[in-house]
């Protein structure tokens, strides 16, 4: 049965309406198939340069919206510059292929090792992050596949994008005055792509992609990134009504926006502190968006969890210098390492435990 209300979860508010789109990946980790390097000191090369030239990628990306990135989706590059730089992927990749894995299947190995750990984390932020590594991975596969140069794509019309996923450096070269929406199957509301969806005011939806069965190329569609439902081919009803929804919201932002700095006080004088619970730089972005009085939680583990090493103590002190100055003064709560139970580091040697939660 055809149906015409679909719902998922929504992570980036507005509403948005246009014609489908799908964005299909040119290849991923499903299509690399284990075969043996004849020349290792070759494949070795391949994988340094494509590191050399997705870190050239990033870079340019940088200078390129140097102008358009505000300091919070500038630090969501500097993460992906982090992981291209860590040595633990690095080396992890280098080991296989001196086990004479080709670089393709020795990025997949390592990659999806990644993605199994972060997979079994409890804590859906750092659920998440796997997702930065998987598009840090995708990029070092189309550079060493020869498929890093794509042209940018224009749209001629209002136009909704359907993905399985997309990265943040996807998002950049995709935006422009007709993209009105986007509808991934894989993600959720802390991803990089959807804090940056948020910031650029692009509706986004989460959706199975079996729920997409019946949408095709060119189908018409409103999005509702604040409620999360898909109305597919709507009438002129719904097309009517969001069309004043939208003004509606327009007005309460307004309003919303003159209210954000002032003291949160109950009626009989009680003041209420509203507190951002952090893990990356990136996520500064909301304490001052929402109006928060002070930083309750930073969350350091991820730090650790992205090497292969124990980061430096000036590592650390830099790290959380910048968590500081981001903070502009308010009151920041720095929870200390918090790893066993879900999160393990593969760095440090674990005592066998019954039950790790309670270690």
């Amino acid at each position: 049965m055809k149906k015409d209300l679909l719902k998922g979860i929504a992570v980036s508010a507005g509403f948005g309406e246009g014609y489908v789109h799908y964005l299909r990946d040119i290849v991923g980790f499903s299509d690399i198939y284990f075969h043996e390097a004849d020349d290792v000191e070759h494949e070795l090369s391949r994988f340094e340069n494509a590191l050399k030239r997705s870190e050239s990628h990033i870079l340019r990306i940088l200078k390129d919206l140097q102008s358009q990135l505000s300091p919070e989706d500038e630090a969501i590059f500097q993460t992906y510059l982090m992981y291209l730089r860590d040595g633990g992927l690095n080396d992890n990749v280098t080991a296989l292929i001196r086990q004479k894995y080709a670089a393709e299947y020795a990025l997949k190995e390592v990659i999806l090792n990644y993605l199994r750990m972060f997979s079994r984390m409890e804590d859906s932020y750092l659920q998440e992050r796997g997702s930065d590594i998987e598009n840090v991975g995708k990029r070092l596969l189309r550079t060493l596949l020869g498929l890093d140069d794509e042209e940018p794509r224009n749209f001629p019309k209002k136009t909704i994008i359907i993905a399985s996923g997309l990265s943040p450096a996807d998002l950049f070269s995709l935006r422009q005055e007709n993209l009105k929406g986007i509808i991934l199957s894989k993600g959720g509301e802390a991803s990089h792509v959807a804090i940056i969806a948020r910031s650029f005011g692009i509706p986004m939806v989460i959706i199975a992609r079996n729920m997409l069965q019946d949408v095709q190329e060119d189908d018409y569609l409103i999005i509702d990134g604040t409620s999360g439902i898909i109305f597919h081919n709507p009438s002129e009803v719904i097309v009517g009504e969001y069309k004043r929804l939208e003004y509606e919201k327009a007005r309460k932002d307004e309003h919303l926006e003159t209210l954000k700095d002032l003291k949160a006080k109950t009626l009989d004088g009680f003041e209420v502190r509203l507190g951002a619970n952090i893990g990356l730089l990136s996520d500064l972005e909301f304490v001052e968006k929402y109006g928060a009085d002070h930083i309750g939680l930073y969350r350091t583990e991820f730090h650790f969890l992205v090497r292969e090493r124990f980061p430096s103590e000036r590592e650390q002190v830099d790290l959380y210098r910048r968590v500081l100055d981001g903070a502009k003064g308010r009151e920041v709560t720095i929870r200390t390492l918090d790893v066993g139970g879900d999160k393990f580091l593969s760095y440090l040697d674990y005592p066998r435990e019954d039950n790790p939660y309670l270690g």
